[in-house]
């Protein structure tokens, strides 16, 4: 009686958060990407100094990988319209055909300021892209 209780006990805790879920979620689009390119600190974005999170609800066509539709959201309107320039052109595996699924962005600007932008990159499981770089130089206009 005790080893069935303690199946039951295990099943619940490791198995349950992935069907018990009241709101539906979407999957995790890391592990659909087949090509993509990360979409760094552009420099029209870097100058204006946009920082913030986005979210990208890509829905993957049924042939050739492609999307067939991007919803990208943020407070930030620059971040909407970078990210979803970028990530038409993304390429996604045949398996998740037909899915839709969710990549987050995160882009902080830190650090000393540099002339030019170089954008640092970490994946933040399960489902996010941060994305680093210094500020700008400030410029004075004469």
């Amino acid at each position: 009686m005790n080893i069935k209780l303690g199946a039951i006990l295990l099943l619940t805790i490791f198995v349950c958060p992935a069907w018990c879920a009241d709101e539906p979620t979407h999957p995790s689009g890391l592990e659909c990407i087949d090509e993509m390119e990360l979409p760094g600190y552009a420099r029209l974005v870097w100058l204006a100094r946009v920082a913030g999170k986005a979210s990208a609800l890509i829905t993957i066509g049924h042939s050739a990988g492609t999307p067939a539709s991007v919803d990208v959201r943020s407070e930030q309107p620059l971040l909407v319209s970078f990210l979803k320039a970028r990530l038409v052109n993304a390429r996604f595996l045949g398996s998740c055909a037909d899915r839709t699924i969710e990549i987050r962005f995160n882009y902080v600007l830190a650090g000393d300021p540099e002339e030019e932008p170089h954008s640092e990159f970490k994946l933040l499981a399960p489902d996010t892209i941060e994305v680093r770089a210094r500020p700008p130089v400030p410029r004075v206009r004469p």
